[in-house]
């Protein structure tokens, strides 16, 4: 076995499976994991440990394996995310994005590798896309295991409607700092 279930918690409550959002959350060791009903109460929680730099053929097969040994399907859920530790990403608002130039965005700040996919996400809360780098063979694994996957970057996460309205802020500054270097992006 390539993979190690270190935590799961699951509920008793019966939910309808088009009802369900599944939210699953990448690590250097392996994924951790949510399912949540449409009232936002929590079904399921869940770590798992993994070499997630494995061929993906052996990761798509741990992927797999995890899940249906928890018996979460997530063929049929509301919503599947997959949320990936972006260090190289950039925030274009949607009036100035073009969908042709997508790697252009990127490649000004990072020259994008052969094993990296460049991912765009639409971010409501910033009226902006999140123009991101994340390894192929991980997304591709879990892309195949559960298809329509939506990925997104941890960045576009934090800035939701939620956090926006709670905070009450005019404007949004976020910081990322990685390797000695610090990257910005203000919203206003």
């Amino acid at each position: 076995m390539s993979y190690r279930i270190n935590s799961f918690i699951c509920s008793d409550k019966e939910v309808v499976s088009y009802e369900k959002r599944l939210s699953i959350c990448t690590m250097s060791n392996g994924f951790s994991f949510s399912v949540v009903s449409g009232k936002e109460e929590l079904l399921a929680l869940g770590d798992v440990e993994c070499d997630m730099s494995m061929p993906m053929a052996q990761l798509l097969i741990s992927i797999k394996s995890a899940f249906n040994e928890m018996k979460i399907q997530s063929f049929s859920m509301k919503e599947t995310e997959l949320v990936v530790a972006a260090r190289h990403f950039v925030w274009i608002p949607m009036h100035l994005y073009d969908e042709t130039k997508k790697r252009d965005y990127i490649a000004a700040l990072h020259k994008v590798d052969v094993g990296e996919t460049v991912i765009v996400d639409y971010n409501a809360a910033a009226g902006a896309n999140l123009v991101f780098t994340a390894d192929n063979n991980l997304v591709s694994a879990f892309r195949i295991a559960m298809p329509g996957l939506k990925v997104r970057a941890q960045h576009s996460k934090l800035v939701n409607q939620e956090t926006l309205d709670a905070s009450q802020m005019k404007s949004l500054l976020i910081m990322n700092v990685r390797d000695g270097e610090t990257d910005f992006a203000v919203f206003c």
